[in-house]
């Protein structure tokens, strides 16, 4: 649909170059560089932090992120552009373990996840990585009993995992260490600033007031207009 925003991301799986061990930001140069030789995405590449940015019409883009099986214990690795190193990943664990918190709430969290990335996009309510969003949300979703009582449908799911939400980031002062719940040792909190951390809390505990007093409201009507207001006219 025209104006609609869309985003994805692509594993680019390379080979090792030995020669660039010592220099691992010439991963995402030579991807870079290799998108501007050709005609077509000449104009619309842009290089990122981790990745290779194409934009596409319509605020569509797909972001390219190298990925390379490291050593001879094929370490699973990512590249850091601006720190000029390696970082740990497992994007397949990480698929594997978002589907299984998917599952426990009844299919509800991906939905929830794309409600929030919705707001984050479109509203400018908050400013958060992706992975970081992805997995802050996925931890809410905590027990497989939870797919039985707690996720009959969307606005139920999207209530009780902003509210947990609410609670668990008012368990900190400060930006707190957020480990990849792949386990590949990693963590993600050096994407975010406590500045940004303090500001989503601050965001999420209004998105919980509002998100609780339109869930309440029995007039449909009513109802209708004050979700309208947690998520923007045009939704």
């Amino acid at each position: 649909m025209a104006g609609d925003e869309f985003d994805a991301d692509v594993l680019l799986h390379l080979q090792g170059v030995w020669a660039w061990w010592p220099e691992p930001r010439r991963y995402i140069d030579e991807v870079y560089q290799a998108f501007r030789r050709g005609g077509r995405y000449r104009d619309s590449v842009e290089r990122k932090n981790r990745c290779v940015r194409i934009r596409y019409a319509n605020l569509c883009h797909v972001d390219v992120v190298p990925y390379l099986l490291r050593g001879p214990f094929r370490e699973k690795v990512i590249v850091n552009h601006a720190e000029n190193r390696f970082e740990p990943a497992d994007p397949d664990g990480f698929t594997a373990w978002i589907h299984r918190q998917n599952r426990r709430a009844n299919g509800k969290l991906i939905k929830t996840i794309r409600l929030y990335k919705y707001l984050r996009d479109r509203t400018d309510a908050f400013a958060i990585p992706s992975v970081i969003l992805t997995t802050l949300l996925g931890k809410q979703t905590r027990w497989w009993w939870d797919t039985l009582f707690s996720y009959p449908d969307l606005p139920t799911a999207f209530k009780i995992i902003t509210a947990r939400l609410d609670n668990w980031l008012h368990q900190y002062s400060s930006l707190p260490r957020i480990p990849d719940p792949s386990g590949s040792g990693a963590s993600f909190q050096h994407r975010w600033n406590d500045r940004s951390f303090q500001h989503f809390q601050i965001e999420v505990n209004k998105l919980n007031h509002a998100v609780t007093r339109a869930y309440a409201e029995t007039n449909q009507i009513a109802s209708v207009l004050m979700w309208k207001r947690v998520f923007g006219p045009a939704f």
